[in-house]
């Protein structure tokens, strides 16, 4: 967690807070959201999350782990051991609902994300995990993944090997802020402010190609 930490504080400008845990690791994040758009938010994360690989990683990971079963499956059992930290208890589920076509255990089922419980953040799970996280895994390392949060109950489902749908196509860009977001917009039923922009961009840059 310190290591992420540092990471973040250092790619926002910000103060590497005195203790590590995670209410601090919480409050680094909100900061990342200040003063930026959703996109802004999103490049954050990926650059860190690139920050993590050593120079040529993107390559390497799409030589070892191509588009394939074990593959798929492999990565979903790292993720569970990697990142129970950040998001707490998971656990593997099999689907045929995959680019494969075929049935995997490569579904990663968080049954209560610590992130999106503890920060109340609609804009926050979208934009700096979900769409951070499918960016990296399937543009960077070449290896489809969709993420799927539940914004009723806190649940999670990491698919590897899925395509995500595009941005201004996807469920999650049209939910509302959280009551119990610090930053959110109460008794709106409108999409969350800190995703509208995203959506809007992503239309932008599709009619500028």
């Amino acid at each position: 967690m310190a290591w992420f930490m540092q990471k973040i504080a250092r790619a926002i400008g910000a103060e590497m807070p005195a203790e590590v845990s995670y209410s601090e690791f919480i409050k680094l994040c909100f900061k990342q959201m200040e003063g930026r758009d959703a996109l802004g938010m999103r490049d954050i994360t990926v650059d860190v999350t690139r920050s993590l690989m050593p120079p040529g990683g993107a390559g390497i990971f799409r030589r070892l782990f191509p588009v394939a079963k074990w593959s798929c499956e492999l990565n979903a059992q790292i993720t569970k051991v990697a990142f129970g930290w950040m998001v707490g208890p998971m656990r593997i589920e099999t689907s045929r609902e995959n680019d494969l076509g075929v049935e995997m255990a490569s579904v990663v089922h968080i049954e209560k994300c610590r992130w999106l419980q503890e920060s109340g953040c609609t804009g926050m799970c979208v934009n700096m995990c979900k769409g951070a996280t499918q960016e990296v895994f399937t543009g960077d390392f070449g290896l489809p993944l969709t993420i799927e949060p539940n914004f009723e109950d806190k649940s999670c489902a990491f698919h590897f090997g899925r395509t995500p749908p595009a941005l201004e196509d996807d469920v999650a860009v049209t939910y509302p802020c959280n009551a119990f977001c610090a930053t959110g917009k109460a008794d709106s039923l409108d999409p969350c402010h800190k995703l509208i922009e995203a959506t809007e961009e992503a239309f932008r840059r599709a009619e500028d190609v």
